[in-house]
């Protein structure tokens, strides 16, 4: 299951709870206060924001997939979508974490409150209140986008990592297949080498790629600094002796497969893992 699906089936679980209890204990939640500095809420309404939040969420990954696969996939509309919808779910999610260090506050703020005496005093007290609720407000945006990224950069190094595995693997392949002398074959798995290095950086940078093909995928590369201009006209000339070597129009020698391992290695070297960083 990958973590899209797993985030879909989150939102259809906690939809379907906030459901169920609002149909279920819809008075009961309605009479639970929720103090928020002196402002009146309560648990119905904290309930009301909750799902709010995912519905939104929900709603802006289904725009974002919608655009998925087409030629604006990787344009910074489609990525901000992503963004804002992964920003709504965290928000969302951790709301309900919130409430009880949301009630301690409020409570504490009306115990002050109780102990001013004279009307100064309190409207003092009511200022502090309105400015509580704001700071309210704004640690829960701080801590939400500290989530945010958090969770952004775990996703992005366990990605990079299942990358790193694969890029291992196709390197050793490429190695044992030069030392048996498999000159075209050493060329085909250097390239493939060079695309799952590429691959890893652009979609850990929240990139799509799935739908590239290897002259669009070098072109992205290239316009977001992945690799430089001589670094590309190497691996563009080792694509055309992949092409040769896949289709079997010309033999190969030890100099074209030490050229495809030496591109394969200085790309490896250029884009540093995301997981190794």
């Amino acid at each position: 299951m990958n973590a899209y699906s797993k985030d879909r089936h989150t939102y259809s679980l906690a939809l379907l709870a906030v459901v169920l209890a609002f149909s279920t204990f819809k008075d009961g939640l309605k009479s639970v206060p929720v103090p928020f500095g002196f402002f009146a809420t309560n648990l119905l309404l904290i309930g009301g924001i909750f799902a709010a939040l995912l519905v939104a969420s929900a709603y802006f990954f289904a725009v974002g997939h919608f655009l998925h696969g087409t030629k604006f996939q990787n344009s910074q509309a489609t990525r901000w979508v992503f963004s804002f919808a992964d920003k709504l779910y965290v928000l969302g999610m951790f709301l309900p974490i919130s409430l009880p260090a949301l009630i301690t506050i409020g409570l504490f703020m009306k115990f002050i409150a109780g102990l001013a005496s004279d009307i100064a005093a309190k409207d003092l007290v009511l200022s502090f209140g309105l400015v509580s609720s704001l700071s309210q407000v704004v640690a829960i945006l701080l801590i939400t986008n500290k989530l945010f990224d958090l969770r952004r950069s775990a996703k992005n190094k366990a990605k990079s990592a299942e990358f790193g595995d694969a890029i291992e693997e196709q390197l050793k392949s490429a190695e044992e297949l030069y030392k048996n002398q498999f000159y075209g074959s050493t060329a085909l798995e250097a390239y493939k080498v060079i695309e799952l290095a590429i691959r890893e950086r652009l979609e850990t940078q929240d990139y799509y790629t799935n739908t590239l093909n290897a002259v669009e995928l070098l072109k992205l590369a290239k316009s977001k600094k992945i690799i430089d201009t001589p670094l590309e006209n190497r691996v563009h000339e080792l694509r055309q002796l992949r092409n040769k070597a896949a289709h079997s129009i010309t033999s190969f020698d030890k100099n074209a497969a030490d050229f495809a391992l030496g591109v394969a290695q200085e790309v490896l070297q250029t884009i540093t893992p995301v997981s190794d960083q």
